[in-house]
């Protein structure tokens, strides 16, 4: 069973024209999901055109979805375009560089960012403690004023091939925005996040766990055929 995390906390507040406003809470869990493995990391740094192929799905109030692809869309910058809604990054670090989010019609709830497709996935630690080639992350925050509270979650963790997760790269992040005070994300609004990201040298895949086999299982099943045979033997001669 998958270990699930819960990290909560108030966001920082932030500046805004008139004064000092205190943004959302955010409430985090992670979870193994489908664990994943890769050879390996690229480097330390992603650009917003590095992050290709990344799915992107977004949830209205209505109950419609809206998909996307993120692609590149400059030297260093990358959008997904979707209808009622658009996700871009502009810079040459997604450690410091924010994703902008924005939405253009109804009323926005959840959004969905699968970046394993991408080759990415998201460095939650701060720390050079995590996965080799990682170095420092950063965990989801916000750069939007918002009121209530902002669960989200990452899943689907990463290990490099042959080792153990390491509890820092995560290949999925979900965030909801339905226990804001006003539901949701409304038309005509934006939201500004900053979450580090990673490449990777090889396409992620599913990490398959063999589970050893009981030492007397292979003689209890010989021994089973064995009397199966001499029972059809029988049979025959009957």
């Amino acid at each position: 069973m998958s270990m699930i995390k819960h990290i909560t906390a108030a966001a920082v507040a932030v500046f805004a024209i008139g004064g000092t406003v205190q943004a959302a809470t955010v409430d985090i869990s992670k979870t193994d999901g489908s664990v994943q493995s890769t050879d390996g990391l690229t480097g330390y740094t992603t650009s917003g055109a590095d992050m290709d192929g990344m799915r992107v799905t977004a949830g209205f109030l209505d109950g419609n979805t809206s998909r996307a692809v993120f692609g590149a869309t400059g030297r260093q910058s990358g959008a997904a375009e979707g209808d009622g809604f658009s996700l871009s990054l502009s810079g040459f670090s997604t450690f410091s560089t924010p994703f902008e989010l924005s939405v253009s019609r109804g009323v926005l709830t959840w959004l969905q960012i699968d970046a394993l497709p991408g080759d990415t996935v998201f460095d939650t630690q701060r720390s050079g403690t995590g996965t080799p080639g990682s170095a420092n992350g950063t965990d989801f925050t916000p750069r939007t004023s918002l009121d209530g509270t902002i669960p989200v979650l990452f899943s689907n963790i990463l290990a490099l091939r042959d080792e153990t997760p390491a509890g820092d790269l995560y290949g999925t992040l979900r965030i909801g925005f339905d226990q804001l005070s006003t539901g949701g994300l409304q038309s005509g609004s934006s939201f500004s996040f900053v979450q580090d990201t990673d490449n990777l040298t090889t396409p992620a895949e599913p990490l398959v766990s063999t589970v050893p086999v009981p030492a007397g299982l292979p003689l209890v099943l010989t021994g089973l055929a064995a009397f199966g045979y001499m029972r059809h033997r029988r049979s025959v001669r009957a």
